[in-house]
């Protein structure tokens, strides 16, 4: 009744965003979360715009919890 979560799928829509130049997805099940490590193009890209890109296409048990730059 859960879902499966596919962290190459999220790095590859990530990198589908136009300003990222590069990312990694790891999931910590201790803490029961994903955390997203990436790089903007122009180094300025708030979280909450990624967010915004993922939330359409992933239930928000795939998003990110945390985003690291």
């Amino acid at each position: 009744m859960g879902y499966r979560i596919e962290l190459p799928e999220i790095e590859y829509q990530v990198l589908a965003i136009e300003q990222i130049a590069n990312a990694c997805v790891l999931y910590n099940k201790g803490k029961k979360e994903i955390t997203l490590f990436y790089e903007s193009r122009d180094g300025d890209l708030p979280p909450a715009a990624i967010r915004r890109e993922l939330s359409q296409i992933f239930p928000s048990t795939c998003c990110p919890l945390r985003f690291t730059r």
